[in-house]
């Protein structure tokens, strides 16, 4: 299922979101290193979801800062085919979603971002513990390298979160 047809899924409920009533997590595949299970996730502060009379979807992001150094506002807008199988790029970078009764799940995959690293690392330290911060460094290490990652958007509040963001 692409991003234009989870997201019609979820805008039957709802015309436009907003960071107000979404929560949404960032997180970079930790692959064979499960020890960064945790320090991969990043909450997303800036988030909408909308779609326009014209059949577009938009999801328009900023990439966590902790993770980029600088600000990198990510839009995807996908007309809405009926077959489920269209991919959505924008710029090079590539997205793919799934839904499900939690939440909306895209994979991503950006072709260039404006990153500096120094400074994510220095919000990294000015925000997370000493015990953290190792690994929260180490997930920037992979995400400065290969840039991928993925997007979960809850529907519902959540009530008790698991990790720090």
């Amino acid at each position: 299922m692409n991003l234009a047809t989870t997201l019609l899924l979820t805008l039957s409920f709802s015309v436009t979101a907003s960071a107000a009533n979404l929560f949404a997590t960032y997180e970079v595949p930790a692959g064979d290193q499960t020890e960064l299970i945790g320090s991969n996730q990043f909450r997303i502060q800036q988030l909408s979801l909308q779609k326009s009379p014209g059949g577009q979807t938009s999801l328009k992001y900023l990439l966590p800062l902790e993770l980029t150094g600088n600000p990198n506002v990510i839009e995807f807008t996908s007309p809405l085919p009926g077959d489920g199988k269209t991919e959505v790029v924008y710029d090079n970078n590539k997205m793919t979603c799934a839904e499900d009764t939690i939440s909306i799940t895209c994979n991503v995959a950006f072709a260039a971002l404006d990153m500096n690293v120094p400074v994510a690392q220095k919000l990294m330290s000015d925000k997370f513990s000493q015990k953290d911060l190792e690994k929260r460094l180490q997930v920037l290490n992979r995400f400065s390298t290969d840039p991928i990652g993925i997007i979960r958007i809850y529907k519902r509040p959540i009530l008790s979160v698991k990790h720090k963001y």
